[in-house]
């Protein structure tokens, strides 16, 4: 029911650019407007990835509709391929629409047909690589997934300058996701840890980071977080370092986020692929996220799992 309601959501959306214009090409449309809850960044590139290597496979024309919570060509502009789309037309007699947030089933190129010159509006935070190429190394759909991402994205001027004021030495980050359970805001679970379970998970977390400082003595470590909580924890128990602004969840109470909070993701994100290895700590209840895994990808850079 959820799913049917979601997409009545979308489609009214949609029809407020009703148009009875017919395409004349067939074109992949991936959507972030907000109509339903997309997910995190992470989230939201997956879907675009993985419809544009469908766009490639099927040899049709690819566009992207991201305007919600923030404009995405304020951070992220064309590279190699023109995706940007100001404005959308909806021919509900001929164009379709394709809801599959969470959908893990489904193989994407079996739900285009590129002989119908029509559009197809994306609503997806999946990475449908290993699907459509299930002969593919781990490996393989990791540069796979680079060369999309290069391929589609450049840093806009703002977040190259951002990213310029990074700190620029070799480093390791190690990277926490936690979503509710330090309390610091609300999110798709909502546990929330009392202070002795809290403290208590700080102290091995910071256990694992010393650990990784052992072995990795002649670098600097950078502690990169969801939750400002844990950040002011590091900050005062520790010798790590992290980095300034306040981290922010795209798709939580995102009408209400700063220009400042967007661009700290997609630095966060950059700074991640930067760096020389890229450590998550997933302890406890702890969430596996995937934020720095493709951080990691996208930097070639390698990526572990500290449980």
């Amino acid at each position: 029911m959820s799913r049917f309601i979601s997409f009545l959501k979308i489609y009214w959306q949609l029809l407020q650019s009703f148009s009875v214009s017919r395409s004349e090409q067939t074109t992949i449309i991936v959507c972030f407007d907000g109509s339903v809850s997309h997910g995190g960044l992470l989230d939201r590139l997956k879907g675009v990835i993985s419809f544009y290597e469908v766009a490639k496979i099927k040899q049709i024309d690819f566009k992207i509709y991201f305007n919600h919570p923030f404009q995405l060509s304020d951070f992220l502009q064309p590279n190699a391929v023109n995706w940007k789309l100001e404005t959308l037309q909806f021919n509900p007699f001929q164009d379709e629409v394709l809801y599959l947030m969470n959908n893990f089933s489904v193989n994407p190129l079996a739900l285009i047909d590129a002989k119908k010159n029509k559009k197809y509006f994306i609503y997806c935070n999946i990475d449908y690589l290993k699907n459509m190429h299930q002969d593919f190394s781990d490996a393989t759909i990791q540069e796979t997934w680079r060369t999309n991402y290069n391929q589609l994205f450049t840093e806009s001027p703002i977040l190259k300058e951002a990213i310029f004021k990074l700190p620029q030495e070799k480093n390791i980050v190690c990277h926490t996701r936690f979503t509710s359970l330090m309390g610091d805001f609300a999110d798709t679970t909502s546990v929330i840890l009392n202070a002795s379970e809290k403290e208590n998970l700080v102290q091995k977390i910071i256990e694992k980071i010393n650990n990784i400082q052992q072995q990795h003595s002649n670098l600097p470590i950078y502690v990169l977080s969801d939750s400002l909580v844990f950040l002011d924890a590091i900050k005062a128990t520790t010798n790590f370092n992290t980095l300034s602004g306040t981290p922010k969840h795209v798709d939580v109470k995102s009408t209400f986020s700063s220009f400042e909070e967007h661009l700290k993701t997609f630095t966060d994100f950059y700074f991640i692929s930067k760096s020389e290895q890229v450590f998550l700590l997933k302890i406890d209840q702890m969430y596996s996220s995937g934020f720095s895994k493709y951080a990691a990808i996208i930097g070639n850079k390698p990526f572990t799992i500290i449980e």
